[in-house]
């Protein structure tokens, strides 16, 4: 995340020494990002001159001044200015947060929370991602646990989890949370996931519902199960369009009543004109577990761009926005 700390904050050293100290730390470790206007009017601060406090002080304020010239973080992420002054409002300052020095030591110093309705599948997808995308900063924040994923057991958990972080006073804004749209046709949210969306965003937090109906949707065909028994219902499926591959059940597919394939009735004009034998084999799906795959699997980017020509923009726009966050 990119900081900046106002020079009423070090001009006492006494009064804010401890919070600033964990603040530079972070700095110093690569968590986040110092950035620095004045690095004259910074350096003569009274907490610089204070060198008692930690000598590499003023080596890191040029460093990091350096670096904000150097390495420009982009304007999009969000970011967080230690105030005398915490709760101000700017419209001039989009996305910057005023917070206490003690307040911005616990938020920079904790970590930023991912919450998934699975970890297998869920997490195994966003790591595969992240991976394809090559996001090295992303991948780098996950190998040093500044990037966690909180595992919520289902999307009926959503809001309770977040509401658990919320209470340990981790900052709205520093959870994202991924859940799947359960969409049964193109562009459409159920009433129910409409209403944890509403939700999650009245505790401040960001929530992406999937486009495709569960993240199972986007695995890609190389992935597929290969058993035998599953030959045909892997055909089956390989014939479907793009849309209905989309949002067919990939755990539990199509049920049956009587014997006979049965087609949700909001389905139906999506499914519309699949032959019998396919409807037929398409029953069951590929089994709970298929999310799975995610884990272990080295995904190339041709092969989500495959999968994902109905959603060309949205895993890039998911990881922009979780690294913004950073």
């Amino acid at each position: 995340m990119r900081v900046e700390i106002e020079l009423g904050v070090l001009a006492d050293p006494h009064a804010y020494g401890a919070a600033v100290r964990a603040i530079l730390e972070t700095f110093d470790t690569g968590q986040h990002q110092w950035l620095i206007e004045d690095l004259e009017e910074v350096l003569a601060s009274a907490y610089m001159r204070e060198r008692a406090l930690w000598d590499a002080c003023p080596e890191l304020a040029e460093k990091s001044f350096r670096k904000a010239i150097d390495e420009p973080a982009s304007p999009t992420r969000w970011k967080l200015m230690v105030s005398v002054q915490p709760g101000t409002s700017r419209d001039d300052t989009p996305r910057t947060r005023y917070e206490s020095p003690g307040r911005a030591r616990e938020i920079l110093t904790e970590r930023l929370y991912v919450v998934v309705e699975n970890g297998a599948a869920d997490w195994g997808f966003m790591k595969a991602l992240i991976q394809t995308h090559s996001r090295e900063t992303l991948a780098d924040a996950i190998a040093k646990h500044w990037i966690i994923e909180e595992h919520a057991g289902g999307s009926g958990n959503l809001r309770s989890r977040t509401e658990a972080l919320l209470a340990r006073k981790i900052a709205s804004w520093r959870i994202y949370v991924l859940m799947d749209s359960d969409s049964l046709t193109p562009g459409s949210l159920p009433a129910s996931n409409k209403k944890i969306v509403r939700a999650l965003a009245d505790l401040g937090v960001q929530v992406h519902p999937w486009l495709k109906r569960e993240t199972e949707n986007y695995l890609p065909y190389a992935l597929l199960p290969n058993r035998d028994t599953l030959a045909n219902r892997r055909r089956s499926f390989m014939e479907l369009t793009r849309e209905q591959q989309d949002h067919y059940d990939m755990k539990t597919g199509f049920t049956k009543r009587d014997g006979q394939p049965v087609v949700p009735l909001e389905q139906q004009n999506l499914f519309q004109g699949i032959s019998k034998w396919h409807l037929e084999h398409l029953c069951g799906g590929f089994g709970s577990n298929v999310g799975a795959a995610f884990q272990e699997a080295t995904i190339s980017r041709e092969e989500l761009e495959v999968v994902c020509k109905t959603c060309p923009e949205e895993l890039e726009r998911v990881l922009d926005a979780i690294e913004e966050l950073l």
